[in-house]
This record gives C-alpha cells, sequence and structure tokens, in this order.
C-alpha cells in the first residue's frame, strides 16, 4: 500500500512538472508571435514613412520646377516691360508657396519697374507735348500773333516752370511785342509766375508719388486677394 501511494505521488509529481513545463513553452510562443508580430509592425511603418517621404520628395522637386518655371517666365515679361502678366506669374509662385522669399522679393521688383515704366513714358509725353507747344510758339511769334504764342508758352510753363527754351522763347516774344523798359517788367513779373509754377509742380509731383504709391498698395492687395481665394 506504501509503495502505491509513492507511485502515485510520482505521477502527481510528473503530471504536474509537464503542466508547468507546457505552459512555459505556450508562454514563450506567445512572446515570441508578439516580438514577431512588433517587429512586422516597425518593418511596415519604416516602410510606408520610406515611401511617405518618396512621394514628399517628389512634391517638393515637382513644386519646384513649377516656382523656377513661374520666377523665369515672370522674368522674361519684366523684360518686356509687361508688368501685369509679371504679377500674374508671380501669383501663380504664391499659391505653391506663399512664403517664397524669392518671390517676394521679385514681386517688389516689378512693382518698382513699373512705377520706373510709368514715369518715363510720362515725362516722354510731356517733352513731346513741349515740343509740339514751343514749335507752334515759334509759328505764333513768326506771325506777329504774340498773345497766341504766349499762350503756349504758359502751358509749358504750367508743366514745367523751368523749362529753358521756354523761357528764352518768352524774352523773344516780350521783347517783339514791347519796349525794353515793359520787357524788364514783364519779365520780372513772368519770374514771380514761374516761381509759383514751380511750388505748384513740386506740390502736384508730392501728389503723384502718394498716389503711385496708393495704387501699388491697392494693386498688392489685389493680388493678395487673389491668392487667398485660390
Amino acid at each position: 500500500e506504501e509503495e502505491t501511494r509513492r507511485k502515485l505521488e510520482e505521477e502527481q509529481r510528473r503530471a504536474e512538472e509537464l503542466r508547468i513545463q507546457k505552459e512555459e513553452e505556450e508562454r514563450r510562443a506567445q512572446e515570441e508571435l508578439a516580438a514577431q508580430r512588433l517587429r512586422e509592425a516597425e518593418q511596415t511603418r519604416q516602410y510606408e514613412e520610406a515611401v511617405r517621404q518618396a512621394i514628399e520628395e517628389g512634391r517638393r522637386l515637382a513644386q519646384g520646377k513649377k516656382v523656377r518655371t513661374y520666377l523665369d517666365k515672370a522674368q522674361e515679361l519684366l523684360t518686356a516691360e509687361q508688368f501685369d502678366e509679371a504679377l500674374r506669374e508671380i501669383t501663380k509662385v504664391f499659391r505653391l508657396d506663399p512664403t517664397n522669399a524669392e518671390a517676394q522679393e521679385f514681386e517688389q521688383t516689378v512693382y518698382s519697374a513699373r512705377d520706373e515704366a510709368a514715369r518715363r513714358a510720362e515725362e516722354a509725353r510731356i517733352q513731346e507735348e513741349h515740343r509740339q507747344k514751343l514749335e507752334r510758339a515759334k509759328d505764333d511769334l513768326r506771325n506777329l500773333q504774340y498773345d497766341q504764342a504766349m499762350k503756349q508758352i504758359e502751358a509749358i510753363y504750367a508743366l514745367d516752370p523751368e523749362n529753358q527754351e521756354a523761357q528764352q522763347l518768352e524774352m523773344k516774344i516780350i521783347s517783339a511785342r514791347n519796349s525794353s523798359g515793359d520787357a524788364r517788367a514783364m519779365s520780372e513779373q513772368r519770374a514771380a509766375q514761374q516761381e509759383s509754377r514751380k511750388r505748384e509742380k513740386e506740390r502736384k509731383e508730392e501728389e503723384a508719388t502718394a498716389h503711385r504709391e496708393q495704387l501699388r498698395r491697392e494693386s498688392l492687395g489685389t493680388y493678395r486677394s487673389m491668392l487667398k481665394q485660390a
């Protein structure tokens, strides 16, 4: 009976050991499976990150190429003095990259060039207008039409009080129409008038400068609004 009891206990002990061994093997298998899943998840994450970076790099390169194309086109248009068209190309850059420093700097260059071109065009127009008025004044002087000649001179002074040719022609008109004493008196009067016109011209130039600056700000606001709407 004692022998039977010992055998039974031994069998129970071995069965317990086998149970514990089996549980340990299952635990290790589960841990290995969990570790394998973690490794696979990390590999998947790394792969997806590599794909994302490749896509982002491709997008960045494509965007940079577009930006360069727009900037080069804007430069061509600026050279051709097609200022509004150049600004539209800059707006395309801002749609892709609103903080692009090169585009911001170039935009100001276009505005400055546009203002300078407008100034040159206005100067050329005024010079041509003066030339025509001087020619008409000379014709009037030759025809002894002194009042008409002086009206042409007055028109020139209204825009350019210090015009040398107008001053010289004015003295000829005065000399032809009046005595030397009267000519001096009229010359002094004309000098005062010229000073007044000079001040008026300076005032108008200041107003024109302020107007151009206002137009620039409004134009910039318009393009910024277009950018926001896009």
